[in-house]
Formats: C-alpha cells, structure tokens, sequence
C-alpha cells in the first residue's frame, strides 16, 4: 500500500532505516534578511548531502521574526556511517545567512 502523505511516507522510511543501522538527526535553522539568500542556502545544502543517502525533512519557512529575518528550518537523518557532518562542516554558504546546527 503505498501512501501518498509526504510525512507517513517518511516516518515509515525512518522506521525502515532504524531496524537497519543507528540512525542520527541534525536539525538546521537558517536566518536572514533577504529570503533568496536563505532559499539558496537550502539548496545548497540539498545538494551537496544528496549522494550521501540522507533524508531530509523540510526546509520549513518560519514566521518572520520582528527584526524582518527570514527563518527556514529542516531536518536531516543519517546512518551512521554516513559522512553528512564532514560534508555540512566543508559547506561554504553566504555570510548573511545565519546558520544554527543542532545534533
């Protein structure tokens, strides 16, 4: 049976790929005044973590915060022997967008 709903087919992959091996999270909030910068900050980003076989959930825009700051956020999974943070760490983005990673 296949389900067309973007979230329960993800959360369905994520179980799939946890019975396989350990499974990692790292969210990312990206801020800044121009939202074209932010958008191809995430592009960006996609790009560059395709071949690694990551999941990705989101970018998600954000309300705009009272200083007029464009917010997008997004999920990424990994197994473990996945190289997704080397590849975040290498990742050269403009230096207006502000970018918050938690693992």
């Amino acid at each position: 049976m296949v389900i067309s709903y973007k979230g329960l087919i993800f959360i369905k992959i994520i179980k799939t790929m946890a019975t396989i091996s350990k499974l990692y999270k790292i969210r990312i909030k990206l801020k800044s005044i121009d939202f074209n910068l932010v958008d191809k900050a995430v592009k960006t980003i996609i790009k560059a973590l395709k071949p690694s076989n990551a999941i990705f959930n989101g970018p998600i825009p954000l309300k705009v915060t009272l200083n007029k700051e464009y917010v997008r956020s997004m999920e990424i999974c990994y197994s473990e022997n996945s190289k997704v943070t080397e590849i975040l760490m290498k990742l050269v983005l403009p230096d207006v967008v502000d970018v918050e990673i938690k693992l």
